[in-house]
């Protein structure tokens, strides 16, 4: 299904966008109020290690993203491990289709496409889809997401104290990537690498912008399947996340939809 396809990809570009390893159990996790600065400016050699190691650190956030042209929004919350089996986060989707709901708990991800799928969620490790969802939940990780950034930049600017976002002083950070070297190295969007780069060209412009603890607070994109570019926003770092996955009678067989 075309749609389920596009969902994925975008509940995967929110996920990868703030990924990171859940925080330990025997200690309570950092908030952002917690959170100490990193001294000095972050620069081409160190930005994707020290805002791996944030995210690390905070383990979680609430994830706010919209697509600039108004025709869709999503909310949630995330909690990624470096282990994928133990990944978890909610998205919720409004889009010019209708409403969706994709769940990640315990490595497996979960869809409701309202109406499309009977209000029911649908199991998509029992789909033709496993593998696609196997390698997007895989990507979700900061360190990799970010080295994959590293491979292909072309330019690399940091403007520290230009902006604030909810009250925090932010470092905008923009990066120029080569299409093709970004591509061959992310494994969510391999398989639709062509129509991404027919949409990109040659080079693609990713702005991050990072508070002085490291961790991003918004994140814009190009377009991406076809559309238009995404606009993240990246609050509550280090908040409890409770994910439960759909309960027996919340679930419906993929066949009966045709997948």
């Amino acid at each position: 299904m075309k749609l389920s396809a596009s969902i994925l990809l975008i509940a995967g570009l929110a996920l990868t966008g703030c990924s990171s390893a859940a925080p330990s159990t025997d200690a309570p996790a950092k908030t952002e109020q917690q959170a100490s600065p990193t001294a000095g400016p972050l620069t081409q050699e160190n930005f994707a290690e020290r805002i791996s190691k944030a995210q690390l650190k905070a383990g979680s956030a609430h994830v706010s993203m919209a697509m600039p042209d108004g025709t869709g929004t999503t909310e949630g919350s995330i909690q990624i491990s470096e282990d994928p089996s133990k990944i978890s986060g909610q998205m919720t989707m409004t889009l010019p289709t209708g409403s969706a709901e994709v769940r990640i708990v315990d490595g497996n991800m979960y869809m409701n496409m309202g109406e499309l799928s009977q209000n029911k969620f649908i199991d998509l490790s029992q789909t033709p889809m496993k593998d696609q969802v196997n390698a997007s939940i895989s990507q979700m990780n900061p360190e990799a997401q970010l080295q994959s950034f590293t491979n292909a930049i072309e330019t690399f600017k940091a403007e520290p104290g230009t902006e604030q976002i909810d009250g925090v002083d932010v470092t905008k950070v923009t990066l120029v990537l080569n299409t093709q070297k970004l591509l061959e190295s992310n494994v969510t969007l391999k398989e639709q690498a062509g129509a991404v780069a027919d949409s990109l060209g040659e080079t693609m412009e990713y702005v991050m912008y990072i508070g002085a603890d490291d961790l991003p607070r918004r994140i814009t994109t190009p377009s991406v399947a076809g559309g238009v570019g995404l606009n993240m926003d990246y609050s509550a770092w280090g908040e409890k996340v409770s994910i439960a996955a759909p309960s027996a009678d919340e679930l419906i067989d993929p066949s009966v939809l045709g997948m």
